[in-house]
């Protein structure tokens, strides 16, 4: 009796720790659900197979990366599986053959061990830092060579591992050389571990230059645009002046003929002139981050070069950001480029941006319409990747947008579709 209960201690402190270090590492929360099953693989698989049992949770972790929707991002979800239980395996055998090689296989000191690797995994993770965050984010910005290589090692590293438990059982023992092989290899893991972490700050700062570099740009254009729209305004004064003294020498004369042919003929035009949404960029005066201002005049002058009819609304000064700015960019472009593509294929395009800053309760706004082709759009699959329905809003971009928003419990994002008009609304509080 008392063997069964040690048992169950055992095969429950390790499933715990296999848990703690796959979250730490994720940011998955697994549900009860999923706890219990790699809980219950943990007994039935060790019963089956022994030692083996950790190639068994490879796959089941992966199916619960599936259902928390990472099924797309393949060798991310395998390097989270991969590395969760090697390290878990290797950590869980190096401490537990130290306690047996020192305390004779006390029970209860290997018991007390059991979760030691959850605090080694964040030792690990607290020393290198790697941002798995903008991993995860910039997923499809990236190369994917560099995981597949850590993965292939990582692998190999579990099954020489699981091999040598196996040769281990069967022959008695392998003396010294288990501790050196379970020591390499994770001397080897955190190794990787390190080279991962530049290897993510490499592409960090890379991503970083090439917004710099667009941004440089895009104000380049933002420029160029404002001085020709002031080069307008100049003309147009000229013009206003110029029909302002041909009215005064109408009325000094009572010439009405005259007054109402100088207004049909030039006044009414003008006024056409200063309706145009061009001038609507002058709003963008209020928009003092410079990166999203970039992003605003670009997709603002994209538009009008399509000729599509666009407005922009930014009645309070929009001085900082409520999210990081990288995020919120990628989002206003995502945004943006599908507002812009359904757009394109319209007779009477439409679209209108309003920024609004509440500084009272410390929200800002983003709010974007378009209007579409009338067709039905299912509002409750655009977020998935993939979903398209002839027309770019939904599918890959939106999905980034979940997946960027995860990570904030102060975004709420709304989608709206009534009378041809798809409106996307994201509210951000200031935390």
């Amino acid at each position: 009796m008392g063997a069964v209960i040690y048992l169950l201690l055992v095969g429950i402190l390790q499933t715990i720790s296999l848990i703690v270090i796959f979250q730490q590492l994720s940011q998955i929360k697994l549900t009860i659900m999923e706890k219990l099953a790699l809980l219950v693989d943990m007994f039935v698989a060790y019963f089956c197979i022994g030692n083996g049992v950790v190639l068994t949770f490879i796959p089941l972790l992966y199916y619960f990366c599936f259902r928390h929707r990472l099924s797309s991002k393949v060798h991310l979800v395998f390097f989270y599986c991969i590395y969760s239980v090697t390290f878990f395996s290797l950590a869980g055998n190096l401490l537990t053959s130290i306690v047996a090689l020192l305390l004779d296989n006390n029970s209860v000191s290997l018991l007390l061990v059991m979760p030691l690797p959850i605090l080694m995994n964040a030792l690990v993770l607290k020393i290198f830092q790697p941002d798995f965050t903008f991993l995860r984010n910039n997923y499809y910005q990236v190369k994917k060579s560099f995981l597949v290589g850590i993965n292939v090692l990582i692998f190999l590293i579990c099954i020489t591992q699981v091999g040598s438990y196996l040769w281990e059982k069967r022959t008695g023992g392998i003396g010294v050389l288990r501790y050196v092989i379970t020591l390499l290899f994770i001397l080897i893991i955190i190794v990787l571990m390190y080279y991962l972490n530049l290897k993510i700050r490499l592409l960090n700062k890379q991503q970083v230059e090439m917004l710099r570099e667009q941004q440089l740009l895009q104000l380049l254009q933002y420029t160029k645009q404002v001085e020709d729209l002031y080069n307008e305004i100049r003309g147009i004064r000229h013009d206003f002046v110029n029909i302002i003294k041909s009215f005064g020498s109408a009325i000094q004369t009572n010439n009405m003929e005259h007054v109402e042919k100088i207004y049909n003929s030039t006044l009414r035009k003008l006024g056409g002139e200063l309706q145009e949404n061009k001038y609507d960029l002058i709003n963008l005066s209020r928009v003092n981050v410079s990166s999203v201002k970039s992003i605003l005049s670009t997709k603002f002058i994209e538009a009008l070069q399509k000729k599509i009819e666009i407005k922009l609304e930014v009645v309070e000064p929009l001085d900082e950001l409520y999210i990081e700015e990288l995020d919120y960019i990628r989002i206003l472009s995502i945004f943006l480029d599908n507002a812009i593509e359904e757009s394109e294929k319209l007779k009477n395009p439409e679209i209108t941006i309003a920024i609004i800053v509440d500084a009272k309760i410390e929200q800002q706004e983003l709010i974007i319409e378009n209007r579409t082709d009338g067709r039905k759009i299912n509002l409750n699959l655009i977020y998935k990747k993939g979903y398209s329905s002839k027309s770019k809003q939904g599918g890959l971009g939106l999905s980034n947008v979940r997946e960027i928003l995860r990570k904030y419990d102060n975004v709420d994002i709304s989608t709206e579709y009534e009378q041809g008009i798809f409106t996307q609304k994201l509210a951000i509080r200031k935390v």
